[in-house]
């Protein structure tokens, strides 16, 4: 039997798409997953070919419809501009629902806090460090894109390894060790051309696409750093640049919780067993850290609140089980 009046929450991130279809129980009943949904990043015709996708997804495996949907909640990075209510509904074929856009940030927030006052920072493709305050953002630091920001973020990091592995073919930089990781990553062969056949391979395919997919070369950087003093330097730098963006945000509010997100953070600078004490590990020294996998559960967390739900720390782990049981089943 279709439960009507669901809530769609919906997380376009910078790599993946996700959708759940929450009850009012806050119990997820179906999941969706799509590419980037970042319409700064892969523009907006694609973003939101991404956006009904991973919607479709998931209301098919809710066994719902468009008509059963009563509140979308969209958290998202990238000019609102890009992704307006009007051309998401047409997207998604739900012309009258109620809509809600979020910050990405917030969401990821919420993905591992339900206090109503706290803090984020956020380090994948992009990176973003925020506070909040009852869904209000208070002070946001970067943000601000590949090509003005996201310092430490992947994109940023995938730059710099690019940056001296054609330094390195060129001869004009240290020898590294990520010029055979990125070869081997790329599956680089020989090209014809003025330059060095390696150098020509890399230089074609860096302009073949969007620039954020640099972002890719990042996980190299630390699969490197322990050998490698360039690596090591780019993680390094990543991490200083990102405790200071923590460091901005959380001036004055060391008592608030601080929810982390992203692979470079999660994944590489924080991960289980890497050699650290360095700046952002100094940074969070007793701090209330919590971590979140992706935003999506927080995007339906914003969904329920909007909707004057009660929303605790039970509620959170309700919905995130469901949510965690779909996705694996998926």
């Amino acid at each position: 039997m279709k439960e009507p009046g669901v809530l769609l929450a919906i997380d376009a991130g910078g790599s993946h798409t996700r959708a759940v279809v929450v009850s009012a129980g806050a119990e997820c009943l179906g999941y969706g997953a799509s590419s980037s949904g970042n319409a700064t990043a892969v523009g907006a015709d694609q973003a939101l070919a991404a956006l009904a996708e991973a919607a479709s997804g998931a209301l098919a495996s809710a066994s719902l419809g468009p008509d059963d949907v009563r509140q979308v909640v969209l958290a998202a990075a990238g000019e609102e501009y890009l992704l307006h209510g009007r051309a998401v509904a047409q997207a998604l074929a739900m012309p009258a629902v109620k809509y809600t856009r979020a910050p990405d940030i917030l969401a990821m927030y919420h993905s591992s806090a339900v206090e109503p006052a706290g803090v984020a920072l956020v380090a994948g493709t992009g990176a973003i460090a925020a506070r909040f305050r009852d869904l209000v953002t208070e002070r946001v630091i970067d943000g601000t894109g590949w090509l003005l920001g996201d310092r430490g973020s992947g994109f940023w990091i995938g730059r710099k390894v690019a940056r001296a592995v054609a330094a390195d073919l060129d001869d004009t930089g240290e020898p590294t060790g990520l010029t055979r990781l990125v070869i081997e990553e790329l599956g680089l062969q020989p090209a014809e051309g003025y330059r060095s056949p390696l150098l020509q391979a890399l230089v074609a395919w860096a302009y073949d696409g969007q620039p954020v997919r640099l972002a890719r070369l990042a996980p190299l950087a630390f699969r490197a750093e322990a050998t490698d003093e360039i690596a090591a330097a780019i993680t390094a730098e990543a991490e200083e640049v990102l405790a200071r963006t923590l460091r901005l945000v959380r001036e004055g509010h060391d008592e608030l919780p601080v929810v982390l997100g992203g692979s470079v953070v999660v994944r590489g600078l924080l991960a289980p067993g890497r050699m650290s004490g360095g700046a952002l590990t100094r940074e969070l020294a007793g701090a209330d850290v919590r971590t979140a996998h992706d935003g999506v559960a927080g995007a339906a967390i914003v969904g329920l609140r909007r909707s004057r739900a009660t929303v605790d720390s039970d509620t959170l782990a309700r919905l995130t089980r469901s949510i965690d049981e779909l996705r694996n089943g998926a």
